[in-house]
């Protein structure tokens, strides 16, 4: 993704409010790919199947339940991982602003920047952007590329907001 305008100014409220009625005149809802949900069923689906092959096998014994509850706790944290990202996710884009995936609004007027949140392959030969954060005045709402499938659309977007626009490592 083509980050243009990095360390630009922030920008005023009455800039905000006039690109948002022209860039999004139409609404964008952000398509995300339904992959990490399906996934995260069998993942499920796994964990519990396992976790019936152990008390089957072995009965109740203390390490039979010891197994199950380590995989229960494994499962409750991707559960929680995974529902963060839905949460934080934003969700629509219009003329007012920004809805993330808990349904919390966030107005164009109250944005401060625009963060690429960039890793580094191992040698240090590569970035790849991980997420880009649209971080207003005490929230941030998560735009996360490798899910997106209207990313060309969503990225013309993000790269036309007149608001400083910062890399940085996650």
């Amino acid at each position: 993704m083509p980050i243009d305008k990095l360390n630009k100014e922030p920008a005023r409220p009455d800039t905000m409010t006039t690109w948002a009625s022209q860039t999004l005149a139409r609404p964008v809802v952000v398509n995300y790919t339904k992959l990490h949900t399906i996934l995260f069923v069998f993942i499920g689906l796994f964990f519990i199947i396992i976790n019936l092959l152990i008390i089957l096998v072995n009965g109740l014994t203390p390490t039979s339940g010891l197994l199950v509850t380590l995989n229960g706790l494994l499962l409750l944290v991707l559960y929680y991982i995974w529902r963060r990202a839905r949460w934080k996710a934003a969700c629509f884009l219009d003329v007012a602003g920004v809805t993330r995936g808990d349904k919390r609004r966030f107005s164009w007027n109250e944005l401060r920047s625009v963060d690429y949140l960039i890793v580094i392959r191992r040698g240090g030969a590569s970035e790849i952007l991980w997420r880009i954060e649209l971080v207003f005045n005490n929230e941030k709402a998560w735009l996360i590329p490798q899910r997106i499938r209207n990313l060309e659309e969503i990225n013309q977007i993000v790269n036309s907001i007149p608001a400083a626009h910062q890399k940085r490592l996650a």
